[in-house]
């Protein structure tokens, strides 16, 4: 991966490079001038092995998120790179026609006059930068194999001139390794690549039969090469899906295809290799800049352009899984500032006699740095190496869900490891410096003595001039929100306004209890409010996917603080359960009373804990509704059977030619047809602003046998069955899809939808000007929104009719079939598709690509909540802390204990049962949340679909991750339970 978010990796590599080396100076600095500083803060390291081996492992966590995450874009980026540069070899830049820039060359539509290369080729010897040039042309087909019968209804044929292929690196054998020599090719052959070989069962010496548009012919075949661009391999562009070829000279196809003295583009080689050669692109451009414009032609840099897609989309996974990962983050700084506020506490004493014997504040500040800096580099070190793991891991989770699309190639730069391993040890460094300053804030006497810290007033400037930066930033902030619309900027200005509101209450005298319950109460009601009240109270505001990690943050803090206010009262009431339990009633008493008397640690594990599973439920439930929703069997609209034509060419009457293949004309319930237009674009009435926008024209058959459903009805359509009936037999009326008018589909088409809502309220009818690419408007008015499980149809929807003008030029037309049984709908597409392999039909079932859209997507999502279940880790490495430092806190009180009559398995209980409920607290606060924001989400604008969606609980993951998190904490507390059960009363009593 070369870019991260627009940024070099090279750039952010130096750049964490420098902050770590900074952090790392100031270390240097305390080991240099003040040795024995430092070396009181290491010599803690060795003293407790198991304590340091658990404060390890939850510090590597962020270096272990950000590393996966890291490592996941390599992986995309690395397998995507490797196909491009594997498939296009010496190919660098096409010279074709303007039009098909936009294709990224995975398709030449448009042809160019074969002159054009005759009439350029002098200027392109003339260039050093070039190597190599070629002309070729490539056609759409259908293809069957005479001797074993197996055909392919789309390859892409490639016409290639021999003379000058061997420019481009020619064709290699199936195993890349020696070139094959085409001079040898004899007339009426054709050379299949690799996979289509494979796909048809062929052999050299086969005959294939070969159907483009209304052509067939027969031709032999001479050999097999591997898959690459010139042998015509091409992914749909729709699918992602692998689509075969075969080559073949190129007169033979210019013949075949009745386009006689036409080419597809010019093929360009650049002087280097595979990779360098595109170095000199922009030179190449150049140099030719004058020839290709007086051609009316353009230089499609065609390998960059793959290049430049790949590395979005691995900047995009990389961003989601970081984004995601913020929540483990997250819980890590606050493990860390945990970790060291119990070590604070366990050598409060040490600290005090240090003061009191002349050390300064900065001197403790300096020892806890020096300390948790080692940590930090030891955790950056197993974070780093369990990063790479999980990458790996996630890599192979990649191969299994979508290995049926792409080879997917585990590949993890050294720099993604170095930028990984910088990132989060400077995280956990900035954490153990606020952790060792806040921690250094101690009263010596009190410190000495081991008394609680006396209530002592701050000084009243600093206090004030910390509410007013916190008043000010929120309403900065809130400000930003509302002049910008930004969703982010707004929220998070009137939280912290909230808080900070909140904190200058509690400083005038107000109870604490009071003022931080009704704030955190407001800000639950803040985040959670449904939409259309929302925007009523507060407006529009656009937000994107941060919104999930900023209003996880705000919603937990919220719900801490509320649980934290109300402690006293929690614990009362489930200490009376006690006396249910009579055998366990002490236990449990003392297991919940525990948690209230150290109420930072239980507000910071609880808010762990509360943050990961919250974006678990989160994740799991929104993924659950989707599905359901729009990847339903309603999806199709009652249709079975999708077919479309590899060149586009329309058929004529569909049922009469497969009544006449062969297949039981009772077996179809209805057929209809659907066509596109190439180019829609839409506007306002009297708008210059012309946007782009899929328009789709349906014949009678379609919307006699379409079992649509709408959301949204304009005035005097009361029903689904008016809008289908106006659409028949009104003109110039259309309907929507549901996304179109949330703004999903496209945020730049929102304002032309605004005044629909897709509710039971009838709205008004919306006129819009509609044309095809560059053609004459016509007038189009929406009646209807469709609903959204609907999923299969996007854009704007009219009867033919309608659609006719529009649709004259450039229309692409793909045909639907109902059958009277619907089980067989798999059988009856193959039977299709069989039937009308001449014309290039491709026909899939509706409920198989439902089926195999599903399982990608279940894939997909586990492999992101395994992501997000890594922090889990946190909070059980937390608890882990947690249970041995309360073994040594409480050891007098547990010797008094067992003093008094309690015998080892009632303290082991008390232990486990204080875990119990504090992690019980985080894990049910976490899932409510998660719950009631996906709830809000997907009833609300955001998904398109008001009124629309069931919402259904996914119990069986909420069950999971409530069991795993309970027990998995359970287990990491027995070790020091039992160890607490084991401590003789006697030593414990004269425990100093």
């Amino acid at each position: 991966m070369t870019e991260l978010f627009g940024i070099p990796m090279s750039t952010i590599v130096v750049a964490l490079a420098a902050m770590l080396a900074i952090c790392l100076l100031s270390i240097a600095w305390v080991w240099t001038r003040r040795r024995v500083i430092f070396k009181l803060g290491a010599r803690n390291i060795p003293r407790r092995k198991a304590q340091t081996a658990l404060i390890v492992f939850g510090l590597m966590l962020s270096t272990l998120i950000v590393t996966a995450a890291l490592g996941t874009g390599d992986t995309v980026n690395g397998s995507m790179t490797s196909e491009v540069y594997a498939s296009l070899g010496q190919i660098d830049q096409v010279v074709a026609n303007p039009i098909d820039d936009d294709l990224d060359g995975n398709s030449f539509s448009a042809t160019i006059p074969e002159s054009t290369w005759t009439d350029l080729q002098p200027a392109i010897d003339g260039i050093d930068q070039i190597d190599g040039a070629s002309p070729f042309l490539e056609r759409r087909a259908s293809v069957r194999d005479v001797k074993t019968g197996a055909g392919l209804p789309e390859i892409v044929v490639m016409g290639i001139d021999l003379a000058t292929v061997d420019s481009l690196g020619g064709l290699g054998d199936p195993s890349g390794t020696r070139a094959i020599d085409l001079d040898v090719l004899p007339d009426g052959a054709v050379i299949l690549s690799q996979q289509t070989a494979a796909d048809l069962s062929a052999q050299p010496g086969d005959t294939i039969e070969l159907f483009i548009g209304d052509r067939n012919q027969e031709f032999t075949v001479a050999t097999v090469v591997e898959s690459n661009y010139l042998s015509g391999m091409r992914r749909d562009n729709d699918t992602g899906e692998e689509i075969s070829g075969l080559v073949m000279r190129l007169s033979d196809l210019q013949q075949l295809s009745g386009l006689e003295g036409e080419i597809s583009g010019i093929a360009l080689s650049n002087t280097g290799g595979v990779r360098d050669g595109l170095d000199h692109d922009l030179a190449v451009q150049q140099a030719l800049q004058s020839s290709v414009d007086e051609a009316g032609l353009s230089v499609n840099p065609l390998k960059q352009n793959w290049l430049d897609l790949a590395n979005l989309t691995a900047s995009v996974f990389t961003g989601l899984f970081l984004v995601v990962g913020l929540f483990s983050i997250s819980a890590g700084i606050l493990l860390i500032l945990l970790i060291f506020t119990m070590l604070a506490a366990e050598r409060r004493a040490e600290m005090g006699m240090a003061r009191a014997v002349g050390a300064q504040r900065s001197s403790l500040v300096q020892q806890f740095m020096s300390e948790g800096t080692l940590y930090a580099l030891l955790a950056g070190l197993v974070g780093s190496a369990l990063g790479v793991g999980v990458a790996y891991l996630i890599s192979r989770s990649f191969a299994s869900v979508f290995g049926e699309y792409a080879h997917v190639q585990t590949s993890i730069s050294a720099t993604s490891v170095i930028a990984g391993y910088c990132l989060g040890v400077v995280i956990t460094f900035l954490a153990v410096v606020v952790s060792s300053w806040r921690i250094s804030r101690l009263n010596i006497v009190a410190a000495v003595r081991d008394l609680p810290d006396a209530q002592r007033r701050r000084r009243a400037w600093r206090t004030y001039l910390w509410q007013a930066l916190m008043v000010a930033g929120g309403v900065l902030l809130t400000l930003q929100g509302v002049s910008s619309s930004s969703a982010m900027a707004f929220t998070t200005g009137v939280s912290l306004l909230t808080l900070s509101i909140a904190l200058i209450l509690r400083q005038v005298g107000l109870s604490s209890r009071l003022v931080f319950t009704a704030a955190g109460l407001f800000l639950l009601v803040f985040w959670l409010l449904p939409d259309n009240i929302f925007e009523r109270i507060f407006g529009t505001y656009e937000g994107d996917f941060e919104m999930f990690f900023v209003s996880g943050i705000f919603l937990v803090v919220s719900s801490t603080l509320v649980i934290m206010q109300n402690d006293r009262a929690l614990l009362g009431l489930v200490s009376r359960l006690g006396s249910i339990f009579r055998s366990r009633g002490a236990a449990l008493k003392l297991g919940v009373a525990y948690p209230g008397a150290a109420r930072s640690r239980t507000g910071m594990t609880i808010a762990m804990f509360s943050l990961i599973v919250f974006s678990l439920v989160m994740i799991a439930t929104i993924n659950l509704n989707f599905e359901r929703a729009f990847l339903g069997d309603s999806a199709s609209a009652g249709w079975d059977i999708e077919a479309k034509t590899a060149n586009n060419v329309p058929l004529d009457d569909l049922g009469g030619q497969l009544e006449a293949g062969g297949m039981d004309p009772d077996s179809i319930a209805g057929i209809g047809a659907l066509t596109r237009a190439a180019d829609g674009r839409v506007a306002l009435p009297g708008s210059t602003d012309w946007k782009d926008l899929d328009f789709t024209g349906m014949d009678a058959g379609y919307l006699a046998d379409t079992e649509w459903e709408f959301i949204g009805r304009a005035a005097g359509y009361p029903s689904d069955a008016a809008i289908l009936d106006a659409i028949q037999h009104e003109p110039g009326v259309a309907v929507v899809d549901s996304f179109l008018v949330s703004g999903m589909d496209d945020p730049a088409l929102t304002g032309l939808f605004e005044s629909i809502e897709a509710t039971d309220q009838a709205f008004t009818p919306l006129e819009l000007q509609v044309r095809n690419g560059e053609g004459t408007p016509e007038t189009i008015t929406v009646i209807g929104v469709i609903a959204p499980k609907l999923s299969t149809f996007v854009g704007l929807y009219a009867s033919d009719a309608t659609a006719a003008p529009l649709l004259q030029t450039d229309a692409e037309t793909s045909y639907v079939v109902k059958l009277s049984d619907r089980s067989q709908a798999a059988d009856a597409a193959g039977e299709i598709q069989s039937i009308m392999l001449p014309s290039g039909v491709k026909a899939t079932s509706f409920q198989q690509q439902i089926e195999e859209n599903q399982e990608s997507n279940r894939g997909f999502f586990r492999i992101l909540e395994s992501f997000m279940g890594l922090g889990l880790i946190v909070g059980i490495a937390a608890i882990g802390v947690i249970s041995f430092r309360n073994v040594i806190e409480r050891r007098q009180q547990i010797g008094v204990l067992r003093a008094i009559g309690f015998q080892r398995g009632l303290v082991s209980w008390t232990f486990l049962i204080e875990a119990a409920f504090v992690v019980g607290l985080g894990v049910l606060s976490g899932t409510a949340l998660g719950l009631m924001l996906a709830r809000n989400l997907l009833t609300g604008n955001e998904m398109g679909a008001t009124g629309d969606i069931s919402f259904v609980v996914p119990w069986s993951t909420v069950g999971f991750v409530l069991a795993l998190a309970v027990v998995a904490s359970l287990i990491t507390t027995w070790l020091p339970a039992r160890q607490a059960s084991r401590i003789v009363p006697a030593e414990a009593l004269r425990y100093e």
